[in-house]
């Protein structure tokens, strides 16, 4: 597995990530890996001292995204593009099929394929006992079953530009539970040994999707009861109490299928003792980066721009009307 050391411009990052919106959030991608660690404790000895840490580690794909121009794409998959309800993917090849070159294209997101990547790279890290490489493998895992497991990263419609619901996307995985005072509680549900993850990954991305229509009619009613106000409390408090059963119950089978998968790359790899946990984790992509030519600046403009972006994010959350903390 090669990285490519990225410690500036995720530290960089790192201080944004707060203004910011990432996957589910960042509380809830913490929330996630600490459940499937807790769920774990008496099946895998040892797995309980690494809870906090996968916990912590939890957000690191999405700062990936800023040094990693095919990181997005690991993040969701637009299942109407594959023949939804019937989808047609190919376990061998990652992406979807474009008839007229015969190639495989990502840019309809690939998240089924990376983490059945992801669970053989931990599988091969626990069987040669490199448990700082496991770490954070397995944490990086937790990112993208959550992302698989909500419903709006399953579709092309995930910002509600399709259905008159523009910007759904953040207001139902970010700021709603930021406005409503909800349970960080995740419900422990038994894991169990995949014989078949392929089958599994495809069956839960298919099960998210179907609560599309729920949340896009949710933030419909919400919108109109709030008189358009969709910053407002009465939105989000209608928004919650429409779909809190969707947003909990999808949550809670996130860290269920997470402790399943990482489960079975532990059984896969022989049961393996699981030692303390190393003090030398790392924070690079676990994925391979090309390089930028030395005089090529792009990376650094982008990075730039970025920056700017979310400095203008976070003036914006800073002067706009408070809403209830969790």
């Amino acid at each position: 597995m090669k990285k490519t050391r990225t410690l500036f411009m995720i530290g960089v990052l790192a201080l944004l990530a707060g203004a910011s919106s990432f996957g589910w959030s960042g509380r809830e991608h913490y929330w996630i890996n600490l459940a499937a660690t807790i769920h774990l404790e008496d099946d895998m000895p040892g797995i309980n001292a690494y809870g906090r840490k996968l916990a912590e580690m939890g957000h690191l794909p999405d700062l990936w995204k800023g040094i990693d121009p095919t990181e997005g794409n690991r993040h969701y998959m637009d299942i109407e593009d594959y023949g939804y309800p019937d989808p047609r993917i190919d376990r061998a090849h990652a992406g979807l099929l474009d008839p007229a070159t015969g190639r495989y294209s990502p840019d309809a997101g690939i998240i089924p394929w990376v983490i059945l990547d992801t669970l053989e790279q931990l599988t091969e890290a626990m069987k040669t006992t490199n448990w700082s490489d496991a770490a954070e493998i397995a944490a990086a895992m937790g990112h993208y079953v959550g992302d698989l497991h909500m419903p709006l990263h399953t579709t092309a419609n995930f910002n509600g530009d399709l259905s008159d619901n523009l910007g759904v996307h953040k207001r139902w995985e970010s700021e709603m539970p930021r406005a409503v005072r909800h349970s960080r509680y995740i419900e422990k549900k038994p894991f169990e040994y995949l014989e078949d993850p392929w089958s599994a990954l495809t069956n839960w991305i298919i099960d998210a999707h179907q609560y599309i229509p729920a949340i896009m009619d949710a933030d419909t009613l919400a919108t109109e009861y709030a008189g358009g106000d969709q910053s407002s409390q009465e939105y989000y408090d209608l928004l919650w109490e429409e779909t809190s059963p969707i947003f909990a119950g999808q949550r809670n089978l996130a860290a269920q299928h997470l402790a399943s998968l990482w489960y079975t790359a532990w059984i896969n790899a022989g049961r393996p003792a699981i030692p303390p946990l190393p003090g030398d984790i790392s924070d690079d992509s676990i994925f391979i980066i090309e390089e930028p030519d030395a005089t090529d600046y792009t990376s650094w403009i982008v990075l730039g721009v970025f920056i700017l972006l979310a400095l203008a994010v976070i003036w914006k959350s800073m002067t706009a009307r408070p809403v209830a903390s969790q």
